[in-house]
């Protein structure tokens, strides 16, 4: 699927860092579908290294630790056999946002900032609030427990308002590439109690907004009816027009 955009090696340079940040939102079976599937995970660890890159895995998990999700879903021990480092964020830094945005600041995971290269895993499914947490919303994991209940606080019922800060959080971070796991995706209450639907597919490309977009257009959403994607096209960070877009 990825040579196509390059092959993963064109995201980054050998011996350079490359920050995996998966979704890994709570310590639920593999077979829920609320986390990016293991095997994902493990191919792109794997290419990286055999490309020259220095894979670590991170995310801040909403509810468990980073390690109990990880040995949740079986994958804890195959990255400590394979010498790969995983870690939660635990530092944040507050991080000035562009002008004409909503926030003025942001506290994002300084590992995040620090790291030669982020690529981004998100696992494709429905969600309460933006109907869809996909390549954008995945980076809202790299922000504070405090600053994730705060936002929550003040977006309210206004959920346009909360995904301007998704898109700003998604700008800051910048991830090089988003790969989509949507083999087993989630339908019904999510992102963490829905049910599990089987759509058989990955996705991926160097600009999340495309990415959804595309994944959008796939399940019959149209595109702007994310509010994360809505943000994205007013600050212009990325694609979401279809016929903008070039799917190989």
């Amino acid at each position: 699927m990825l040579e196509p955009l390059g092959g993963i090696g064109s995201y980054f340079k050998p011996g350079q860092k490359v920050l995996v940040k998966p979704n890994l939102l709570s310590a639920k079976p593999v077979e829920s579908a609320v986390t990016t599937h293991p095997s994902v995970i493990k191919a792109v660890v794997t290419l990286i290294k055999e490309n020259g890159g220095i894979p670590v895995v991170a995310d801040n998990p909403a509810v468990e630790s980073c390690t109990k999700v990880l040995g949740k879903i079986k994958l804890k021990e195959w990255l400590e056999e394979n010498d790969v480092k995983y870690f939660e964020f635990k530092k944040f830094l507050e991080v000035k946002c562009p002008e004409g945005r909503l926030y003025h600041k942001l506290e994002i995971s300084e590992d995040i900032l620090s790291t030669d290269v982020v690529i981004s895993l998100p696992k494709l499914k429905t969600h309460g609030m933006m109907i869809l947490t996909l390549g954008v919303k995945n980076m809202f994991g790299c922000v504070s427990d405090t600053g994730r209940i705060q936002w929550h606080l003040k977006a309210g019922r206004d959920y346009a308002v909360f995904g301007k800060m998704l898109a700003q959080v998604y700008e800051l971070a910048k991830p090089a590439l988003t790969i989509v796991d949507g083999i087993t995706g989630m339908e019904g209450n999510g992102p963490g109690s829905g049910d599990p639907v089987k759509l058989g597919f990955l996705t991926a490309g160097a600009d999340a907004a495309a990415v959804d977009s595309v994944i959008c257009s796939i399940l019959g959403v149209p595109p702007l009816q994310l509010y994360t994607n809505r943000a994205v096209k007013e600050y212009g960070i990325g694609e979401t027009e279809l016929s903008s877009i070039e799917v190989l």
